[in-house]
């Protein structure tokens, strides 16, 4: 079972790296680069966009219940 996990794993970490390379060349930047803005902007706006979306989506649930 640990043998297939292990390939699954590897295989998955191969294609984000993969991403990551192919997204650096299209963007002319370097693979440190697109590394960097990744774990450094998007990842961090992510879950705050979440967070603000689902307040807003609470707010707006709360003013169609009052009607």
């Amino acid at each position: 079972m640990n043998d297939w996990l292990s390939q699954a794993a590897n295989g998955l970490y191969m294609l984000c790296v993969d991403f990551m390379i192919h997204s650096a060349n299209a963007l002319g930047w370097t693979y440190v680069d697109t590394n960097t803005v990744l774990l450094l902007v998007v990842f961090p706006l992510t879950p705050a966009v979440l967070l603000a979306v689902g307040l807003w989506q609470r707010r707006r649930l709360r003013r169609c219940r009052r009607k």
